[in-house]
């Protein structure tokens, strides 16, 4: 599984404040940082549904926009 990692100086409150947010929203740091960058990215780079294409899961409708890579 592909890994970003996040080095913070000892003196940024950056990963404080991260971590406070997320417990307030119920969430572990790492899935709050999940969804910032999910919502930072909004659909960049996907592409539209092509034409014709009627997907009959969620994962064929990932995979039909670039959300998800074909499974190989």
């Amino acid at each position: 599984m592909p890994e970003l990692l996040l080095h913070f100086s000892d003196n940024e409150t950056t990963l404080e404040r991260v971590t406070v947010l997320a417990r307030e929203n119920g969430i572990t740091p790492e899935q709050w940082v999940l969804r910032a960058i999910a919502k930072d990215l909004g659909d960049y780079g996907l592409k539209p549904l092509p034409e014709g294409v009627q997907p009959q899961t969620l994962n064929q409708l990932f995979e039909a926009t670039g959300l998800l890579k074909p499974r190989t």
